[in-house]
């Protein structure tokens, strides 16, 4: 007599459960900022997802601003719309953007006109936006 013997073979599977992967995220602060010409503004980017908070920044353009290391602006001497971007060192594709805008300078005196008698004298007030330098030099015309 024949006894068939069935053999089951049991296959064993661990599964390990691995944390995802955080997805890396940058944001930038402040997003929008008015800066006189030659003046500065701070910039903080900030990086999450991973270890490696470190940033690039880089103004678009020539000749549109500087920016240090550190994210400290510093705005041209010309008006215009800029665009400063920080980019993570962790994954060079996520990227924030600021939008910076640089005023015009105006120049402003009051009184505008003014008529004086012989020996007589009056006061003048300048009045300067947009720049980081409100100095003014005075000189009179005849």
């Amino acid at each position: 007599m024949f006894h068939h013997i069935s053999r089951v073979l049991l296959s064993l599977c661990v599964v390990t459960a691995l944390p995802l992967a955080a997805a890396i995220g940058i944001t930038i602060s402040p997003t929008t900022a008015t800066v006189n010409q030659g003046a500065t503004q701070q910039f903080t980017a900030t990086v999450t997802g991973t270890t490696n908070t470190a940033v690039t920044w880089k103004v678009t353009g020539t000749g549109n601003g500087t920016v240090t290391t550190a994210g400290l602006y510093k705005a041209p001497i010309k008006a215009g719309t800029f665009t400063l971007t920080a980019t993570s060192k962790a994954n060079t594709t996520k990227k924030a953007t600021a939008t910076i805008t640089v005023p015009a300078i105006t120049i402003s005196v009051s009184p505008a006109t003014a008529t004086l008698a012989g020996g007589t004298q009056t006061t003048f007030t300048a009045t300067v936006t947009g720049a980081a330098n409100i100095g003014v030099t005075w000189s009179v015309t005849t």
